[in-house]
Protein backbone atom coordinates (compact mmCIF):
# COMPACT_ATOMS: atom_id res chain seq x y z
CA UNK A 1 0.00 0.00 0.00
CA UNK A 2 1.56 3.26 -1.08
CA UNK A 3 1.20 6.60 0.66
CA UNK A 4 -1.78 7.78 -1.40
CA UNK A 5 -3.74 4.58 -0.76
CA UNK A 6 -3.07 4.83 3.01
CA UNK A 7 -4.28 8.47 3.06
CA UNK A 8 -7.49 7.49 1.22
CA UNK A 9 -8.14 4.74 3.80
CA UNK A 10 -7.70 7.15 6.73
CA UNK A 11 -10.04 9.70 5.16
CA UNK A 12 -12.70 7.04 4.64
CA UNK A 13 -12.41 5.87 8.25
CA UNK A 14 -12.72 9.45 9.54
CA UNK A 15 -15.82 10.02 7.41
CA UNK A 16 -17.43 6.83 8.72
CA UNK A 17 -16.64 7.80 12.34
CA UNK A 18 -18.19 11.25 11.81
CA UNK A 19 -21.38 9.71 10.44
CA UNK A 20 -21.51 7.29 13.37
CA UNK A 21 -21.09 10.11 15.91
CA UNK A 22 -23.82 12.17 14.26
CA UNK A 23 -26.18 9.20 14.34
CA UNK A 24 -25.50 8.61 18.02
CA UNK A 25 -26.09 12.26 18.88
CA UNK A 26 -29.32 12.41 16.88
CA UNK A 27 -30.90 9.80 19.16
CA UNK A 28 -31.07 12.37 22.02
CA UNK A 29 -32.82 15.01 19.89
CA UNK A 30 -36.56 14.94 19.12
CA UNK A 31 -37.46 14.35 15.53
CA UNK A 32 -39.66 17.24 14.40
CA UNK A 33 -41.28 15.02 11.82
CA UNK A 34 -42.55 12.63 14.45
CA UNK A 35 -45.47 13.83 16.69
CA UNK A 36 -45.91 12.54 20.22
CA UNK A 37 -49.39 11.50 21.39
CA UNK A 38 -51.04 13.98 23.80
CA UNK A 39 -52.92 12.20 26.61
CA UNK A 40 -56.67 12.89 26.39
CA UNK A 41 -58.71 13.35 29.58
CA UNK A 42 -62.35 12.53 28.88
CA UNK A 43 -65.25 14.15 30.77
CA UNK A 44 -66.17 10.78 32.24
CA UNK A 45 -62.74 10.60 33.89
CA UNK A 46 -63.23 13.89 35.83
CA UNK A 47 -63.75 12.95 39.51
CA UNK A 48 -66.74 14.26 41.55
CA UNK A 49 -66.41 17.71 43.10
CA UNK A 50 -65.72 17.78 46.83
CA UNK A 51 -68.34 18.90 49.37
CA UNK A 52 -68.35 22.34 50.95
CA UNK A 53 -66.73 22.62 54.41
CA UNK A 54 -67.18 26.08 55.99
CA UNK A 55 -64.28 25.58 58.41
CA UNK A 56 -61.82 25.17 55.54
CA UNK A 57 -63.02 27.55 52.85
CA UNK A 58 -65.24 30.56 52.22
CA UNK A 59 -68.34 29.77 50.23
CA UNK A 60 -67.57 32.31 47.50
CA UNK A 61 -64.20 30.64 46.81
CA UNK A 62 -65.86 27.24 46.79
CA UNK A 63 -68.33 28.46 44.15
CA UNK A 64 -65.54 29.94 42.05
CA UNK A 65 -63.87 26.54 41.93
CA UNK A 66 -67.23 24.89 41.34
CA UNK A 67 -67.78 27.13 38.30
CA UNK A 68 -64.43 25.99 36.87
CA UNK A 69 -65.47 22.40 37.51
CA UNK A 70 -68.70 22.88 35.55
CA UNK A 71 -66.74 24.27 32.60
CA UNK A 72 -64.41 21.25 32.71
CA UNK A 73 -67.49 19.04 32.64
CA UNK A 74 -68.76 21.09 29.67
CA UNK A 75 -72.15 21.65 31.33
CA UNK A 76 -71.82 25.30 32.38
CA UNK A 77 -74.59 26.39 30.00
CA UNK A 78 -76.95 23.59 31.01
CA UNK A 79 -78.55 24.98 34.18
CA UNK A 80 -80.50 21.80 34.94
CA UNK A 81 -77.30 19.73 35.01
CA UNK A 82 -75.57 22.48 37.01
CA UNK A 83 -78.31 22.22 39.64
CA UNK A 84 -78.03 18.42 39.78
CA UNK A 85 -74.26 18.49 40.17
CA UNK A 86 -74.46 21.21 42.84
CA UNK A 87 -76.98 19.26 44.93
CA UNK A 88 -74.78 16.17 44.71
CA UNK A 89 -71.64 18.13 45.60
CA UNK A 90 -72.50 20.37 48.56
CA UNK A 91 -72.58 17.52 51.08
CA UNK A 92 -75.27 15.99 53.30
CA UNK A 93 -75.24 18.62 56.06
CA UNK A 94 -75.50 21.55 53.65
CA UNK A 95 -78.21 19.72 51.70
CA UNK A 96 -80.18 19.35 54.94
CA UNK A 97 -79.87 23.09 55.61
CA UNK A 98 -81.08 23.86 52.11
CA UNK A 99 -84.03 21.51 52.45
CA UNK A 100 -85.05 23.10 55.76
CA UNK A 101 -84.77 26.64 54.38
CA UNK A 102 -86.96 26.09 51.32
CA UNK A 103 -89.49 23.67 52.82
CA UNK A 104 -92.10 22.60 51.81
CA UNK A 105 -90.39 22.65 48.40
CA UNK A 106 -87.68 20.09 47.67
CA UNK A 107 -84.19 21.21 46.59
CA UNK A 108 -84.55 19.55 43.18
CA UNK A 109 -87.60 21.75 42.48
CA UNK A 110 -85.56 24.97 42.46
CA UNK A 111 -83.68 26.20 39.37
CA UNK A 112 -79.92 26.55 39.58
CA UNK A 113 -79.88 30.35 40.02
CA UNK A 114 -82.39 30.17 42.88
CA UNK A 115 -80.34 27.46 44.58
CA UNK A 116 -77.31 29.74 44.44
CA UNK A 117 -79.27 32.65 45.95
CA UNK A 118 -80.49 30.56 48.89
CA UNK A 119 -77.07 29.05 49.58
CA UNK A 120 -75.24 32.37 49.26
CA UNK A 121 -77.72 34.08 51.55
CA UNK A 122 -77.18 31.56 54.35
CA UNK A 123 -73.61 30.38 53.80
CA UNK A 124 -72.11 33.69 52.69
CA UNK A 125 -74.55 36.39 53.93
CA UNK A 126 -73.78 40.08 53.75
CA UNK A 127 -73.72 40.42 57.52
CA UNK A 128 -71.16 41.28 60.15
CA UNK A 129 -72.29 38.42 62.36
CA UNK A 130 -70.85 34.94 62.18
CA UNK A 131 -72.98 32.57 60.12
CA UNK A 132 -72.03 28.94 59.77
CA UNK A 133 -73.61 25.83 58.40
CA UNK A 134 -76.13 23.70 60.19
CA UNK A 135 -73.53 20.95 60.43
CA UNK A 136 -71.32 23.22 62.51
CA UNK A 137 -74.39 24.40 64.44
CA UNK A 138 -75.20 20.83 65.40
CA UNK A 139 -71.67 19.69 66.13
CA UNK A 140 -70.86 22.72 68.30
CA UNK A 141 -73.68 22.39 70.81
CA UNK A 142 -72.90 18.70 71.25
CA UNK A 143 -69.54 19.54 72.79
CA UNK A 144 -69.55 18.93 76.51
CA UNK A 145 -67.94 22.26 77.36
CA UNK A 146 -70.52 24.51 75.66
CA UNK A 147 -74.25 24.91 76.19
CA UNK A 148 -76.69 25.13 73.32
CA UNK A 149 -77.96 28.55 74.40
CA UNK A 150 -74.46 30.00 74.59
CA UNK A 151 -73.56 28.70 71.14
CA UNK A 152 -76.71 30.03 69.52
CA UNK A 153 -76.45 33.45 71.13
CA UNK A 154 -72.76 34.06 70.50
CA UNK A 155 -72.09 32.39 67.21
CA UNK A 156 -75.19 31.84 65.14
CA UNK A 157 -78.16 34.09 65.83
CA UNK A 158 -77.05 37.02 68.00
CA UNK A 159 -79.33 39.47 66.17
CA UNK A 160 -82.42 37.32 66.81
CA UNK A 161 -81.80 37.53 70.55
CA UNK A 162 -80.90 41.22 70.51
CA UNK A 163 -83.32 42.97 72.86
CA UNK A 164 -84.81 45.50 70.47
CA UNK A 165 -87.88 45.89 68.30
CA UNK A 166 -87.37 44.77 64.71
CA UNK A 167 -89.20 45.84 61.56
CA UNK A 168 -91.08 43.05 59.78
CA UNK A 169 -90.94 43.61 56.00
CA UNK A 170 -93.78 43.06 53.53
CA UNK A 171 -96.57 43.37 56.12
CA UNK A 172 -98.47 46.61 56.82
CA UNK A 173 -101.38 46.60 59.26
CA UNK A 174 -104.44 48.61 58.25
CA UNK A 175 -107.27 49.41 60.63
CA UNK A 176 -110.79 49.56 59.17
CA UNK A 177 -113.16 52.09 60.68
CA UNK A 178 -116.92 51.58 60.77
CA UNK A 179 -119.03 53.64 58.44
CA UNK A 180 -119.65 57.08 59.85
CA UNK A 181 -116.81 56.85 62.39
CA UNK A 182 -115.38 60.21 63.43
CA UNK A 183 -112.08 61.04 65.15
CA UNK A 184 -112.14 60.75 68.92
CA UNK A 185 -109.82 62.51 71.35
CA UNK A 186 -109.42 61.67 75.03
CA UNK A 187 -107.15 63.95 77.09
CA UNK A 188 -104.05 62.72 78.86
CA UNK A 189 -104.12 61.06 82.24
CA UNK A 190 -101.99 62.34 85.06
CA UNK A 191 -98.64 60.61 85.57
CA UNK A 192 -97.34 60.54 89.17
CA UNK A 193 -94.24 62.72 89.52
CA UNK A 194 -92.36 59.78 91.04
CA UNK A 195 -92.75 57.90 87.74
CA UNK A 196 -92.24 60.72 85.25
CA UNK A 197 -88.50 60.23 84.82
CA UNK A 198 -89.04 56.56 84.02
CA UNK A 199 -91.96 57.32 81.70
CA UNK A 200 -89.95 60.00 79.88
CA UNK A 201 -87.10 57.55 79.42
CA UNK A 202 -89.47 55.00 77.84
CA UNK A 203 -91.01 57.62 75.56
CA UNK A 204 -87.57 58.83 74.48
CA UNK A 205 -86.55 55.26 73.69
CA UNK A 206 -89.68 54.61 71.62
CA UNK A 207 -89.23 57.86 69.72
CA UNK A 208 -85.55 57.16 69.00
CA UNK A 209 -86.51 53.75 67.60
CA UNK A 210 -89.11 55.30 65.31
CA UNK A 211 -91.96 53.47 67.02
CA UNK A 212 -93.68 56.73 67.94
CA UNK A 213 -93.42 60.20 66.36
CA UNK A 214 -94.21 63.56 67.89
CA UNK A 215 -97.46 65.07 66.61
CA UNK A 216 -98.10 68.82 66.94
CA UNK A 217 -101.89 68.56 66.76
CA UNK A 218 -104.25 65.64 66.30
CA UNK A 219 -107.97 64.99 66.11
CA UNK A 220 -107.28 61.53 67.46
CA UNK A 221 -105.92 60.75 70.89
CA UNK A 222 -106.07 57.89 73.40
CA UNK A 223 -104.61 58.27 76.90
CA UNK A 224 -101.30 56.75 77.97
CA UNK A 225 -101.60 54.33 80.90
CA UNK A 226 -98.56 53.74 83.12
CA UNK A 227 -98.23 50.44 84.98
CA UNK A 228 -95.39 50.06 87.54
CA UNK A 229 -93.58 46.70 87.32
CA UNK A 230 -92.14 44.64 90.13
CA UNK A 231 -88.56 45.22 88.97
CA UNK A 232 -88.89 48.99 89.37
CA UNK A 233 -89.46 49.78 85.69
CA UNK A 234 -92.73 50.84 84.07
CA UNK A 235 -94.88 49.41 81.29
CA UNK A 236 -96.55 51.88 78.94
CA UNK A 237 -100.01 50.95 77.67
CA UNK A 238 -102.73 52.87 75.84
CA UNK A 239 -106.45 52.88 76.59
CA UNK A 240 -108.12 52.57 73.18
CA UNK A 241 -111.34 51.13 74.56
CA UNK A 242 -113.74 54.05 74.10
CA UNK A 243 -111.93 56.31 71.64
CA UNK A 244 -110.84 53.81 68.96
CA UNK A 245 -111.86 50.20 69.56
CA UNK A 246 -115.60 50.92 69.43
CA UNK A 247 -115.07 52.49 66.01
CA UNK A 248 -113.09 49.61 64.49
CA UNK A 249 -114.40 46.76 62.36
CA UNK A 250 -113.43 43.27 63.45
CA UNK A 251 -110.75 41.25 61.66
CA UNK A 252 -112.05 37.85 60.60
CA UNK A 253 -109.04 35.65 61.23
CA UNK A 254 -109.44 32.33 63.01
CA UNK A 255 -107.02 32.10 65.94
CA UNK A 256 -105.96 28.53 66.71
CA UNK A 257 -107.65 26.85 69.66
CA UNK A 258 -105.49 25.75 72.58
CA UNK A 259 -106.47 22.09 72.07
CA UNK A 260 -105.36 22.32 68.44
CA UNK A 261 -101.99 23.74 69.45
CA UNK A 262 -101.39 21.15 72.16
CA UNK A 263 -102.40 18.20 69.98
CA UNK A 264 -99.88 19.28 67.35
CA UNK A 265 -97.14 18.53 69.90
CA UNK A 266 -98.00 14.84 70.17
CA UNK A 267 -95.47 12.27 68.99
CA UNK A 268 -92.58 14.61 69.83
CA UNK A 269 -90.08 14.10 72.64
CA UNK A 270 -88.00 17.31 72.53
CA UNK A 271 -89.35 20.86 72.73
CA UNK A 272 -87.99 24.41 72.37
CA UNK A 273 -90.05 27.34 73.67
CA UNK A 274 -89.50 30.80 72.17
CA UNK A 275 -91.10 34.09 73.16
CA UNK A 276 -91.20 37.07 70.80
CA UNK A 277 -89.81 40.31 72.23
CA UNK A 278 -92.52 43.03 72.15
CA UNK A 279 -94.16 41.19 69.29
CA UNK A 280 -96.87 43.69 68.34
CA UNK A 281 -94.41 46.54 67.92
CA UNK A 282 -92.61 44.63 65.14
CA UNK A 283 -95.61 45.24 62.84
CA UNK A 284 -95.77 48.55 60.97
CA UNK A 285 -98.87 50.58 60.13
CA UNK A 286 -99.41 53.16 57.40
CA UNK A 287 -99.69 56.91 58.01
CA UNK A 288 -103.48 56.96 58.28
CA UNK A 289 -103.55 54.21 60.88
CA UNK A 290 -100.63 55.70 62.79
CA UNK A 291 -102.76 58.79 63.31
CA UNK A 292 -105.76 56.73 64.47
CA UNK A 293 -103.52 55.19 67.17
CA UNK A 294 -102.25 58.60 68.41
CA UNK A 295 -101.36 58.67 72.12
CA UNK A 296 -102.11 61.61 74.42
CA UNK A 297 -99.41 62.04 77.09
CA UNK A 298 -98.17 64.61 79.59
CA UNK A 299 -95.67 65.63 76.87
CA UNK A 300 -98.26 66.07 74.14
CA UNK A 301 -99.45 63.70 71.42
CA UNK A 302 -97.49 61.01 69.58
CA UNK A 303 -98.38 59.03 66.46
CA UNK A 304 -98.06 55.27 66.91
CA UNK A 305 -96.12 53.95 63.90
CA UNK A 306 -96.41 50.29 64.87
CA UNK A 307 -99.31 48.08 65.88
CA UNK A 308 -100.28 48.86 69.46
CA UNK A 309 -101.13 46.06 71.88
CA UNK A 310 -104.33 47.81 73.01
CA UNK A 311 -105.99 47.83 69.59
CA UNK A 312 -108.81 45.25 69.62
CA UNK A 313 -107.86 43.74 66.26
CA UNK A 314 -104.16 43.45 67.20
CA UNK A 315 -104.32 39.81 68.46
CA UNK A 316 -105.89 38.58 65.22
CA UNK A 317 -103.44 40.61 63.10
CA UNK A 318 -100.44 39.30 65.03
CA UNK A 319 -101.53 35.67 64.70
CA UNK A 320 -102.22 36.16 60.98
CA UNK A 321 -98.75 37.58 60.30
CA UNK A 322 -96.83 35.12 62.49
CA UNK A 323 -98.68 32.16 60.96
CA UNK A 324 -97.71 33.34 57.47
CA UNK A 325 -94.08 33.89 58.45
CA UNK A 326 -93.73 30.44 60.02
CA UNK A 327 -95.72 28.68 57.31
CA UNK A 328 -93.96 25.60 55.95
CA UNK A 329 -91.54 25.15 58.85
CA UNK A 330 -91.59 21.56 60.15
CA UNK A 331 -93.01 20.97 63.63
CA UNK A 332 -93.23 24.68 64.45
CA UNK A 333 -96.36 26.31 65.82
CA UNK A 334 -97.15 29.70 67.34
CA UNK A 335 -99.89 30.89 69.65
CA UNK A 336 -99.77 34.69 69.72
CA UNK A 337 -96.15 35.55 70.61
CA UNK A 338 -95.29 32.08 71.95
CA UNK A 339 -93.57 29.67 69.56
CA UNK A 340 -92.86 25.99 70.11
CA UNK A 341 -90.43 24.03 67.94
CA UNK A 342 -90.38 20.27 68.51
CA UNK A 343 -89.21 16.92 67.15
CA UNK A 344 -89.23 13.19 67.76
CA UNK A 345 -85.45 13.16 68.23
CA UNK A 346 -83.01 15.76 69.45
CA UNK A 347 -81.41 15.90 66.03
CA UNK A 348 -84.75 16.51 64.33
CA UNK A 349 -85.68 19.15 66.90
CA UNK A 350 -82.37 20.96 66.45
CA UNK A 351 -82.79 21.04 62.66
CA UNK A 352 -86.29 22.43 63.05
CA UNK A 353 -85.02 25.03 65.52
CA UNK A 354 -82.26 26.06 63.11
CA UNK A 355 -84.82 26.59 60.33
CA UNK A 356 -87.12 28.57 62.64
CA UNK A 357 -84.37 30.90 63.85
CA UNK A 358 -83.28 31.48 60.25
CA UNK A 359 -86.86 32.46 59.36
CA UNK A 360 -87.12 34.82 62.35
CA UNK A 361 -83.85 36.47 61.33
CA UNK A 362 -85.09 36.85 57.77
CA UNK A 363 -88.14 38.79 59.01
CA UNK A 364 -86.24 40.78 61.66
CA UNK A 365 -88.20 39.24 64.52
CA UNK A 366 -86.50 39.26 67.91
CA UNK A 367 -86.85 36.88 70.85
CA UNK A 368 -87.00 37.59 74.55
CA UNK A 369 -83.65 36.44 75.93
CA UNK A 370 -85.22 35.84 79.36
CA UNK A 371 -87.98 33.55 78.11
CA UNK A 372 -86.68 30.63 76.10
CA UNK A 373 -85.87 27.00 76.74
CA UNK A 374 -84.17 24.50 74.44
CA UNK A 375 -84.49 20.73 74.02
CA UNK A 376 -86.68 20.00 77.02
CA UNK A 377 -88.49 16.68 77.32
CA UNK A 378 -91.07 18.27 79.62
CA UNK A 379 -92.57 21.73 79.10
CA UNK A 380 -95.33 23.82 80.61
CA UNK A 381 -97.31 25.45 77.84
CA UNK A 382 -100.69 27.18 77.72
CA UNK A 383 -101.67 25.96 81.17
CA UNK A 384 -100.71 22.35 80.44
CA UNK A 385 -97.76 20.01 80.85
CA UNK A 386 -96.48 18.19 77.77
CA UNK A 387 -94.28 15.13 78.39
CA UNK A 388 -93.81 11.64 76.94
CA UNK A 389 -96.66 12.04 74.45
CA UNK A 390 -99.00 13.00 77.28
CA UNK A 391 -100.77 16.31 77.84
CA UNK A 392 -102.06 17.07 81.33
CA UNK A 393 -103.47 20.18 82.96
CA UNK A 394 -100.85 22.13 84.85
CA UNK A 395 -101.37 21.70 88.60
Amino acid sequence: MDAEQFKALIDAMNENQQLLIERLLSKDKPDPTVSKETPVITISHIPPFESYEPKKEKFKYYMQRFGNYLMMKDVFQDKDKCAQILLNSIGASNYNILAALIAPKAPNELPYDDLLKVLEKHLAPKRSCLVVSQHYFLSTYQKQDSSISDVILRNHFPEVFEQKVGYVPNFTIKLKLRDGAKPSYTPKRNVPYALRVKVDKELDSLEAAGIISKSITSDWGSPLVVIPKGDGTVRLCVDYKAGVNDLLMNVNYSIKKIDEVLNSLRDSKYFCKLDLFKAYLHLQTDEENSIIQTISTHRGTYKMNRLSFGIKTAPAELNRVIDQILNGLPKTIAYFDNIVVHGKTKDQCSRNLFACLERLREYDLHLNIKKFTFFQTRIKYLGHVVENNKITIKS
